[in-house]
């Protein structure tokens, strides 16, 4: 699955935000501090796995220039099949919907399937992190994230540690 397009209706410094341009490989969002790189990452999380509760005990991101919470991402199959995912805030991470051009599914269990089963901690520690978190070895704990980086430096699969470094040394 490939990120195409972002939009935001509110979620922190962000209110009616769209982010296009994405393409397939490796993207790199940088900016100065205070930018919203880190905001904008989460937010992407945020619509994949679901929304905390005030009892989550972390930062909600609430909106501060207005727009509703939530927001939806454009993303696009390895067979060229494209469809949106949108969430907004609720019980059990939220509402989420996955739009295709046929039909709207409901579920977080229909988006995990989309997702290829991929969890949180595999998305947090593989496929999208700040350079913090990179630099946090501890988030490298879970078995499963173990087993899936193993797997990346193998090159099992379509993900190959070689093909990343050769995409990173001709940035």
């Amino acid at each position: 699955m490939q990120l195409r397009e972002i939009h935001i209706d509110g979620f922190g410094i962000f209110c009616n935000t769209r982010v296009t341009g994405l393409k397939p490989g490796l993207n790199i969002i940088y900016g100065k501090n205070e930018f919203g790189k880190t905001t904008l990452l989460e937010f992407i999380r945020r619509i994949l796995f679901g929304f905390p509760t005030k009892k989550d005990k972390t930062n909600l991101y609430n909106p501060v220039n207005g727009g509703s919470m939530g927001g939806s991402l454009k993303v696009e199959l390895q067979n060229g099949e494209g469809f949106v995912i949108s969430r907004t805030p609720g019980t059990h991470g939220g509402e989420v919907r996955i739009s295709t051009p046929k039909e709207v599914l409901q579920g977080q269990d229909v988006l995990t399937h989309v997702l290829g089963n991929a969890s949180k901690d595999i998305y947090r520690n593989i496929y999208a992190f700040t350079l913090d978190e990179l630099h946090d070895f501890n988030s490298l704990t879970s078995d499963e994230v173990k087993n899936r980086i193993y797997g990346a430096g193998l090159g099992l699969g379509s993900l190959s540690l070689k093909n990343i470094e050769k995409e990173l040394e001709s940035l």
